[in-house]
């Protein structure tokens, strides 16, 4: 709701605003007629009723609703105070009437710091440590409290599958919370754990086939030859003929690297 001011108000207003800073004008105003104006608030009443200082913006130094006196003084004053305590601070010393988050943006935007971190430091004693609650707060309390032995109620049980950020479907294999990707349980059920730096992939494509005979284990340097050279088909019979020609490509390349053979192919 937009505060009507009366007549008064603007007809002092309109006296005093040629040739004077918004600023000074909040001032005399809220001096002489005991209002409450921010500047923020002068300069928009300003606006509204088409009132113009005559002053011009020259372009070497933004304004701010800050003073040089307040400026230097929330400097000095800033160190382990919150925002709400240092705004009551100014606002009594100087008599204005600034706001929590206009005194948070002044520091922001010119770097000014508390030191407050909003962590409790190290060594920090809690003011309740060692006080027992009441048996009213307890009683409120009791019916929430996590007791030893409970199970939360969003617990799945090992064995429980989901589907992973990935599309793929996951198995939980352990608690609290470990999953692995169903594919790679079930081709270690069937072949023993597989070996670091390779990969259990579906010969058909498709991520839901769990058919034993689907899956196939290969290394990660033969996945990315089968990816750049389209080698993986919805027809399991040539993605097993692709995996048998990179193996055997493979193996010629290290050969030619024995032998001092450069050639990438």
């Amino acid at each position: 709701m937009v505060k009507k001011y009366s007549q008064e108000v603007y007809d002092f207003v309109a006296a005093h605003v040629k040739g004077i800073t918004c600023e000074e004008l909040t001032r005399i105003t809220n001096e002489a007629l005991g209002t409450n104006f921010t500047v923020c608030a002068m300069h928009s009443y300003k606006t509204n009723h088409k009132l113009k200082s005559g002053m011009r913006y020259n372009g070497s130094k933004a304004r701010s609703i800050f003073p040089p006196e307040i400026a230097q003084f929330i400097k000095e004053n800033v160190a382990g105070k919150y925002n709400k305590d240092l705004t009551e601070l100014v606002n009594k010393k100087f008599g204005t009437n600034y706001t929590i988050k206009q005194i948070d943006h002044y520091k922001t935007n010119h770097k000014i710091f508390s030191g407050l971190t909003g962590y409790f430091e190290k060594g920090h004693v809690p003011k309740n440590k060692g006080k027992k609650m009441n048996p009213e707060q307890y009683k409120k309390c009791a019916r929430t409290m996590f007791k030893k032995g409970n199970v939360l109620h969003n617990h799945r049980p090992v064995g429980s599958e989901r589907v992973g950020k990935d599309g793929y479907m996951q198995v939980k294999v352990a608690d609290p919370n470990k999953w692995k990707q169903k594919h790679v349980v079930i081709y270690e059920e069937h072949y023993g754990s597989i070996p670091k730096g390779n990969k259990v992939i579906f010969l058909d494509r498709n991520i839901r086939n769990f058919n034993i005979e689907n899956l196939a284990c290969v290394t990660s340097a033969e996945l990315v030859r089968l990816n750049q050279n389209h080698r993986i088909s919805e027809f399991p019979e040539v993605t097993k003929a692709g995996i048998v020609l990179e193996k055997y490509r493979e193996t010629i390349r290290q050969k030619r690297k024995e032998n001092g053979d450069k050639r990438k192919n």
